[in-house]
């Protein structure tokens, strides 16, 4: 997508520039964002559950058992004996908002 530079680029606005990512608002934003967070799931070694594409799971490394990861849009609740392991993994990625609140109830 090719847009003009807005005010924010100082010396660059008005400028033409190309989009590498989908913005909010976009039609596509959405199943652009789920490909890209997908990615950097995948290589943290998790996988997509069959019956729900926002479900990721893994084999734990620290216990016999499973963790999980379950986004909607851009929301994510990681379920693990230490996920912040996983977030901290995610951060380097993706900016976050540590809304430390426990879920009230899932869906």
């Amino acid at each position: 997508i090719w847009t003009r530079a807005g005010e924010e680029f100082g010396s660059r606005a008005g400028s033409t520039v190309t989009l590498k990512r989908a913005l909010y608002g976009l039609k596509t934003a959405s199943r652009s964002y789920h490909e890209f967070f997908g990615d950097c799931l995948l290589r943290m070694g998790f996988t997509p559950s069959r019956a729900d594409q926002d479900l990721w799971w893994r084999k734990s490394d620290d216990y016999n058992g499973y963790d999980y990861i379950a986004t909607h849009v851009d929301d994510i609740i990681c379920v693990a004996r230490d996920p912040s392991k996983y977030m901290a993994e995610i951060e380097t990625e993706f900016k976050l908002r540590d809304l430390t609140d426990q879920p009230s109830y899932y869906l």
